[in-house]
């Protein structure tokens, strides 16, 4: 096995196994700016929570998500059933509140007007168009059945995702979107440099093993299972085209010999 000595950093020696060429042509093209942009994907505020830049602030969010994930397996209760509840003792607590007012000269529970406004819902619904009409475009690529390749990709896709969520419930899920939410972002940017080279490699070698399956795909499945392109209209099919050339060659056969004679 050969080996190749990388520039390492003071005080530590990088030995690294040969890699394939694609491996270390990721690996060297990288550059300091990060693959993933922690403020672009969480906003700042999120930003702010996610790498702990108000530490007791996201403790204490992860700390309560914790908790409630726990009662809320612990309880059974489902997300309909504990809205409904709480919104019962809201509502209860609020007239009862306001009718002791009445003999105990309180005032009334405090009541907060909120309103939607229009230009931010008109804002939202405007940036929310073009993701929409492109799920509408795709669902009826997909229901057309005329694309075999993107059938196929969504059919392993949705084979997937039923596989894996037949292993947790929905309230997991989100318990791990929030827990992967407040570790990996700090892991990366602490760790950026060891991090984007992993990403790298990794992405590099799914890529490869990507373009091998979708070749793989066409040859063997798509090929067979794709409908042939039917002639244009007015054309004549193939087999009569055929017909017409055999034809028109006898005939010229035979005037070669006419002439000959």
């Amino acid at each position: 096995t050969s080996f190749v000595l990388l520039p390492a950093r003071p005080g530590q020696l990088a030995v690294r196994a040969c890699r394939p060429a694609y491996l270390r042509r990721d690996t060297r093209a990288m550059g300091g700016a990060p693959l993933f942009d922690v403020d672009g994907i969480f906003g700042p505020a999120g930003t702010q929570l996610v790498l702990y830049k108000e530490p007791l602030k996201s403790a204490g969010l992860l700390a309560g998500s914790t908790v409630a994930y726990y009662l809320l397996e612990l309880s059974g209760l489902t997300y309909v059933s504990l809205v409904t509840t709480a919104a019962l003792v809201l509502t209860l607590a609020a007239l009862m509140w306001a009718a002791a007012g009445n003999f105990i000269k309180v005032p009334g529970p405090p009541v907060l007007m909120t309103q939607v406004d229009d230009k931010a819902a008109a804002d939202l619904a405007k940036a929310l168009v073009p993701h929409v009409n492109a799920a509408l475009f795709l669902m009826a690529k997909l229901m057309s059945g005329k694309h075999v390749v993107l059938s196929l990709k969504a059919v392993g896709v949705l084979w997937v995702a039923a596989k894996v969520g037949s292993w947790f419930h929905f309230n997991t899920f989100l318990y791990m979107a929030v827990l992967l939410a407040f570790t990996l972002p700090k892991l990366y940017v602490t760790f950026q440099r060891e991090a984007d080279e992993v990403l790298a490699v990794a992405g590099a070698y799914c890529k490869e093993l990507y373009a091998t399956g979708d070749e793989w795909l066409k040859v063997n499945v798509v090929a067979k299972l794709a409908p042939h392109a039917a002639p244009p209209k007015g054309a004549p099919a193939a087999s009569d085209a055929t017909a017409t050339s055999n034809g028109k060659g006898a005939a010229a056969s035979t005037a070669d010999s006419k002439k000959s004679s």
